[in-house]
């Protein structure tokens, strides 16, 4: 159990401090994981873009 909790928090930490966009989609496209830098390079909130896909998406104003 302890190996399983410190694998979660190496793994949650990078995925949390990488630069690049980590993300999962479902069958249909839409996202299901965004990482916090999608935010940063997009300017789009992730919380946002979840169970959404790319249609509709335009620069931020």
């Amino acid at each position: 159990m302890r190996r399983t909790r410190e694998s979660e928090l190496q793994y949650r930490t990078v995925f949390e401090n990488v630069r690049e966009v980590i993300f999962q989609t479902d069958d249909e496209g839409r996202w299901t994981l965004l990482s916090p830098a999608w935010e940063e390079i997009t300017g789009y909130p992730v919380g946002d873009r979840l169970g959404a896909g790319l249609a509709g998406l335009r620069s931020p104003g």
